[in-house]
């Protein structure tokens, strides 16, 4: 399996993350008004403090969006969040090169 280490460390895996397997806080990096954002906001830079909840292994970072449509008569969430319940949309994993 070492031959393909490199390939599978440089793409973040697409996967079904549980609650239980996050060791760290959640942390906002970016929130956008899909109504009104502009291409130039997409492309962005965001410092970001994590905070380790438990003495656990570390394999990397876990990304997710939540997608409020409020414009319409019930609101609706969209969400790849692991803290929301199981549904057919997955989180990015971007996997570290050490484990700690």
């Amino acid at each position: 399996m070492s031959c393909i280490k490199s390939i599978s460390l440089s793409d973040p895996l697409i996967d079904n993350v549980s609650r239980d397997n996050m060791i760290a806080s959640e942390c906002k990096i970016l929130e956008l008004d899909l109504t009104k954002c502009r291409i130039s906001e997409l492309d962005f830079v965001s410092k970001y403090k994590i905070h380790i909840n438990r003495n656990d292994t570390f394999h990397g970072l876990v990304s997710w969006f939540d997608c409020y449509f409020e414009a319409t008569k019930d609101k609706i969430e969209l969400s790849t969040s692991p803290y929301k319940k199981t549904n057919s949309l997955e989180t990015n994993c971007f996997l570290s090169t050490k484990t700690c």
